[in-house]
């Protein structure tokens, strides 16, 4: 097996290269409910490091609502969502088949469990009515090499839930301090 590219670019402009998931170990990766996903190898061990991490030190629970996706389960997801809240929706929050990050085995969506309502949130809507919640669990990201993917005011749609392991905890520290996209730290 070769060496993972943690750097690998996903987005519209640069579609998933279906060779790169041959280059990475997935490992079982449950999610809140105990259903089964996958993710990259180290990906998933540094993320439940964080979330030690997070319990540990800052009394936050989180868990996983999404690991990897291949390209027909983000067409299954597309056709789901399209379906339950419209195309508009749709189109500003799912990234289109083979644009997804999922596809990577290193893009990881988390829930914050939210103690009043004894619950993880698994909404949208409930993560965005609870904003307190996200800026210690995106503080601890670096840490680990982690990085929020779509902050606020990058011309993304803001996800405060979707992070991206990067392999590096120095260069996740960099582009966080910088408050960098991706896409500009690699365009540097």
């Amino acid at each position: 097996m070769s060496k993972v590219n943690y750097m690998i670019l996903v987005n519209s402009k640069n579609l998933m290269d279906e060779s790169f998931i041959d280059t990475i170990e997935l490992v079982d990766a449950p999610d809140t409910n105990g259903n089964v996903m996958q993710a990259e190898k180290e990906t998933y061990e540094k993320y439940c490091e964080m979330r030690d991490y997070l319990l540990e030190k800052e009394g936050i629970k989180i868990g996983l609502d999404s690991a990897y996706r291949s390209v027909q389960d983000q067409r299954e997801l597309v056709a789901r969502f399209t379906e339950l809240y419209g195309k508009e929706y749709t189109d500003a929050i799912a990234a289109t088949p083979g644009a997804s990050e999922h596809h990577t085995g290193l893009a990881l969506d988390i829930v914050p469990w939210y103690e009043p309502e004894q619950k993880f949130l698994l909404e949208n809507d409930d993560m965005f009515a609870h904003p307190e919640l996200w800026p210690v669990i995106h503080a601890a990201l670096p840490k680990f090499g982690f990085i929020l993917r779509y902050p606020k005011d990058h011309g993304f749609t803001y996800e405060p839930w979707h992070i991206r392991y990067l392999g590096d905890p120095a260069v996740a520290q960099e582009i966080t301090d910088k408050d960098l996209s991706l896409e500009q730290y690699l365009a540097k």
